[in-house]
């Protein structure tokens, strides 16, 4: 089962937290300020990682409950996915601004 498209959502907190589930990660598209921290919280049955396309930052598997934490210091647009469930449409992006 896949998860609804999320909308875009602004943060002016310095952290915002992504939750993983079966498949997706919510929400899939954040846009934030340069100097936030994204947490991924893995809240699903299964294990998930999260890898940048551009090898900017990369998860090892988390376990449910687990998390990953990453600060973003330079504006960009950063797609990221989960290697086991790409193909099942378990992909994201950060837009830091």
């Amino acid at each position: 089962m896949t998860a609804p498209p999320a909308a875009t959502t602004s943060a002016d907190d310095k952290t915002v937290v992504v939750q993983l589930g079966e498949h997706f990660f919510d929400p899939s598209s954040i846009t934030i300020k340069v100097g936030t921290t994204v947490i991924w919280r893995n809240n699903g049955q299964q294990v998930h990682d999260i890898h940048a396309r551009d090898g900017s930052f990369n998860s090892p598997l988390l376990n449910p409950g687990n998390t990953f934490t990453f600060t973003f210091t330079k504006p960009g647009l950063y797609p990221y996915y989960c290697i086991p469930h790409e193909g099942d449409g378990m992909i994201g992006q950060v837009e830091v601004q």
